[in-house]
């Protein structure tokens, strides 16, 4: 039935009751597609949270993450979803016991002197219980719901068919890499499903953060630790939501210690470097007050003539990217998220990110003296050069990747320049998908390119790694199938991107194709589902605060360029979410 294994009917009968007693039959059964009006979207809302709660943990993950989308979803739907964060129906007591019993091989009593039956928190995997061990140690015993990987690995399945059909059936589906990112939240829940994962991990944390008295990790009691129990020590605290919103805490020191707590060169840290010198910059120009009324750039550039005017554009197009302020009619305006940040900046917000700012770098915590044309861009600091071309190599494989393969397989590439290819993963994966492909990468970090060189080793020759500036590059004329640009247009103006452009066609044979991979300016706002990818703030912020850099380039300006350097059949094709778009255009044939 619609392709779903016999022996996952009983489950999708089950989904198929839960969504058609909740109307929404029509996701699983062709035809029937009723639209959703305005006024009912807070029933459907409700609907929607229950039939989710009813299925259990993947489907509750599912609408945990759709509740963080606001860019996608109406707020009526939005408030129902975030519910699923902590109002989950907890475990009966009778069922706590006989987990933790089987998974422990003991009875309660000989293992715990106290167990709370009424646990402290309850979610989609687990829930958390008060307890006291004989020897009168406090600890906080986690819980996994019964049966949840064999019900989560059915549902996993049952998706897998069901991408299979969306991507075979619907537009979207085949443009954007629904599997892809469908295998990465696989690979996060499974990770969730093992407890002996999140102690691990916890130990991790605990060892790199030992200096720091200011931050606290639960300790691990591993003998009481097996896949579906978690026994940690028992802290008590205070939910930092809750300090926020009370004026009895001293919330400029709380912000100081948490920033001094959290500093540490990680890269979950660095995925949010974007938004914090966003923030922070904000509020050193007194952007966020200044944008509490709509505002024109033309009238703030008038009133600060020796600003920069491409870094305050880039600024504003970067807090729109970033849904912090809305453009209309030519004018920009905090929005709900933008207020926010201003009306908190007396309760420690400015503190902590200037805190983070200062120690990233001089050269990001005077972004505001940048803007103002106080001090010149400067030299890019290597060590920071080289995580973040690493990091940006790596991440943007799941987006850029399908674009390739298609690509390659309908134009049949042979020989492959890749200019600005950071650790090569992708002439990787292109030499392993076409045994027949020869590449070429240049990369000018030379740290950068001697760890593509190593990792590119075992291809016997079938990929090169060049140390190089890519003007610099020599080759026989009419070589390559296609020259791949990776985010580097950045550091060019208009002529030497012509320059660049023109070069590059002497590469290829005729016919041949070029790729250019750039984010873009004035484009709708990005968002991000999984944190695999670098947010498109952080790489440009970065490129902007350093000399050299010309500035995002608009679609127009892309266009443009390639037809006045005598590229044709010009295709442009926007990445999953608008991190960033391609364009290919083909050397004109002899």
């Amino acid at each position: 039935m619609f392709g779903i294994p016999e022996r996952h009917f009983a489950r999708y009968y089950e989904i198929l009751s839960v969504l058609v007693r909740h109307g929404f039959g029509y996701l699983l059964i062709p035809g029937n597609l009723n639209t959703m009006q305005e006024k009912n979207l807070g029933i459907v809302g409700v609907h929607l949270r229950k039939a989710f709660e009813e299925l259990g943990a993947a489907f509750i993950k599912i609408g945990q993450i759709a509740s963080t989308r606001s860019d996608l979803l109406p707020q009526p739907i939005i408030r129902e979803l975030e519910k699923l964060q902590d109002r989950v129906p907890p475990l009966s007591f009778g069922i706590v016991c006989r987990v933790v019993e089987d998974s422990l091989e003991s009875s309660m009593e000989s293992i715990f002197k106290e167990f709370d039956p009424i646990p402290l928190a309850a979610a989609s995997i687990g829930q958390v219980h008060r307890a006291v061990l004989h020897n009168g140690e406090r600890v906080a015993v986690k819980v996994q719901r019964p049966f949840l990987r064999e019900t989560v690995k059915i549902d996993l399945e049952i998706f897998q068919v069901l991408i299979s059909r969306i991507e075979q059936r619907t537009l979207w589906g085949k443009r954007y890499p629904i599997r892809l990112i469908f295998e990465e939240f696989s690979e996060t829940i499974k990770g969730e499903l093992d407890f002996l994962n999140e102690g691990k991990n916890a130990e991790k944390i605990s060892k790199s953060c030992k200096r720091n008295s200011d931050l606290v990790i639960p300790k691990i009691y591993w003998e009481l630790t097996y896949p579906s129990v978690l026994t940690m020590e028992y802290i008590s605290g205070i939910p930092l939501l809750k300090v926020t919103r009370e004026t009895t805490h001293n919330t400029h020191r709380i912000a100081d210690r948490l920033s001094k707590a959290l500093l540490g060169k990680t890269v979950s840290l660095m995925e949010n470097l974007g938004f914090l010198w966003l923030v922070h910059t904000g509020y050193e120009l007194n952007l966020w007050e200044r944008l509490l009324k709509e505002e024109t750039k033309e009238n703030i550039l008038a009133e600060n003539p020796n600003w920069d005017a491409l870094l305050l554009d880039h600024w504003l197009e970067q807090a729109k990217s970033q849904e912090l302020i809305v453009f209309t009619n030519g004018r920009y305006q905090l929005s709900k998220t933008g207020r926010a940040i201003h009306d908190y900046r007396d309760y420690g917000l400015e503190a902590m990110y200037k805190e983070f700012a200062l120690h990233w770098g001089p050269c990001f915590a005077q972004l505001p003296d940048l803007i103002k044309s106080k001090i010149p861009r400067g030299q890019m600091d290597s060590e920071m050069e080289n995580e973040l071309i690493s990091r940006a190599s790596k991440s943007s494989e799941l987006f850029v990747w399908p674009v390739l393969k298609g690509k390659c397989e309908k134009d049949r590439w042979y020989n492959v320049l890749d200019a600005g290819c950071g650790e090569a993963v992708l002439l990787q994966r292109l030499a392993e998908e076409f045994p027949r492909l020869r590449g070429v990468g240049l990369e000018i970090n030379s740290s950068v390119a001697n760890r593509a060189g190593v990792a590119t080793e075992s291809y016997q020759g079938r990929i090169r790694i060049e140390s190089m500036d890519v003007f610099e590059f020599k080759d026989t004329p009419g070589t390559y199938d296609c020259c791949l640009l990776n985010n580097n247009i950045y550091y060019f103006n208009g002529e030497k991107r012509r320059e660049l452009l023109n070069s590059l066609m002497q590469l290829l044979r005729p016919g041949g194709q070029i790729g250019i991979l750039t984010a873009l300016r004035g484009g709708a706002p990005a968002f991000q589902i999984f944190k695999t990818h670098i947010p498109q703030n952080l790489m440009s912020f970065f490129l902007a605060c350093h000399e050299g850099f010309e500035g995002l380039p608009l679609e127009e300006e892309m266009l443009d360029l390639l037809e006045r350097t005598g590229f044709s059949q010009i295709e442009v094709i926007p990445l999953p979410f608008k991190v960033s778009h391609y364009f290919f255009a083909r050397k004109p044939l002899e």
